[in-house]
């Protein structure tokens, strides 16, 4: 079991090492809109 978590894990930290140049325009977008929905839902919860 933890031999396959670490595997997935360095694959995820691969996919993120290859950076944003790897990323399509698509990608981006969807990753700033998530990022920009979750702290407008933290300056909500600021209130």
């Amino acid at each position: 079991m933890k031999a396959l978590q670490r595997s997935a894990a360095s694959e995820i930290s691969a996919q993120i090492t290859v950076g944003h140049g790897a990323l399509s325009s698509h990608e981006r977008v969807i990753m700033k809109t998530s990022f920009g929905l979750y702290s407008q839902k933290q300056n909500l919860f600021q209130f």
